[in-house]
């Protein structure tokens, strides 16, 4: 095992740990978070700005902290690229064994990368580690709690069985997953060789939402992923989350602005379709690979019927 956060890294060599910060006119919790990164108790990593031609304090923000530390990079794109295709291009800056993202707002406990370095290191067949998490507002405090658990309600018997781990199989991975969607995973620690083959990521539409899910589900056919209770990320609420589970926000891939349509059937059979061919194209068994294109609708159908009655009982409440 690689020794933890005590190591700081030779910054001339390649540092274990790549840090990704795609950012868009951020200056309003940038600070924040920038504070955040460097209280991190592990200290072998490297960390990439990608500055998405923003407009506002942002630049100034970042060139102040890679002017005084050395651990840090700006890299700013001369236009707009887009939302995921920021994210996309910070990883092509990266050169540690391991990637992360963070969001611009977003928040980490000081012990965030060491619980999960530890956590890659001590799993070998995981290629993703993630914490858990909670919604914080625009004051920092907390507004309510996440889970790495599909149903932390259940006693803990049943609990177990409704949990990601490299300990289940990759069939109940998949449909954990294709039911929960949970997209707090992408800000996890991968083994970035696992993940740069799954990049850029792919748009079913118009939008760029998804984009993050069906990467996510491209990477579960083929790759573990081990969980840490403890909440060690904050991710700042925003406007549209509010809205709630069923709806879609529109942003085009080539801007950083944001509509909030109703998520519509035919947009949930374009992503199932994907992650249909996702299936086929796994080296899963035949046999499981059977069974998850007869369950993988099944629990679709199943879902909307529950975010429709969610959806519903909130109208009337």
């Amino acid at each position: 095992m690689r020794s933890s956060g005590s190591q700081v890294s030779n910054l001339q060599s390649a540092p274990r740990v790549s840090i990704g910060l795609p950012v868009y006119n951020g200056e309003k919790y940038l600070r924040q978070c920038l504070a955040s990164i460097e209280a991190q108790s592990y200290r072998d990593y490297e960390l990439i700005i990608s500055d998405n031609a923003s407009q506002d304090g942002t630049a100034a923000i970042c060139q102040e902290l890679a002017a005084r530390n050395m651990r840090a990079r700006y890299v700013r794109n001369p236009t707009n690229i887009g939302i995921m295709q920021n994210f996309a291009a910070v990883v092509g800056h990266a050169r540690g064994e391991l990637f992360v993202w963070i969001g611009c707002d977003d928040v980490w406990e000081p012990q965030f990368l060491e619980a999960l370095v530890q956590a890659l290191d001590e799993t070998p067949d995981a290629a993703l580690a993630y914490a858990n998490y909670d919604w914080i507002g625009a004051a920092g405090d907390f507004r309510r709690a996440g889970s790495v658990q599909l149903a932390p309600w259940m006693p803990s018997m049943a609990a177990r069985f409704l949990r990601f781990g490299t300990a289940g199989s990759r069939v109940r991975n998949l449909g954990l997953y294709w039911w929960w969607r949970n997209p707090f995973m992408i800000y996890g620690l991968f083994r970035r060789a696992a993940l740069v083959p799954l990049l850029p990521f792919e748009y079913l539409f118009s939008h760029c939402m998804h984009a993050d899910n069906i990467l996510l589900f491209r990477f579960l056919c083929q790759h573990g992923v081990i969980a840490d209770d403890r909440v060690l990320f904050h991710y700042r609420e925003k406007e549209r989350d509010l809205l709630g589970p069923g709806s879609s926000y529109a942003a085009l891939p080539n801007s950083d602005t944001w509509q909030a349509p109703l998520t519509s059937m035919a947009e949930e059979d374009v992503i199932l379709e994907r992650v249909l061919r996702a299936i086929r194209e796994t080296s899963l068994p035949p046999a499981e690979r059977g069974l998850l294109r007869a369950a993988l609708p099944a629990i679709s159908w199943t879902r909307r019927g529950w975010l429709w009655a969610r959806a519903r009982s909130r109208l009337s409440s």
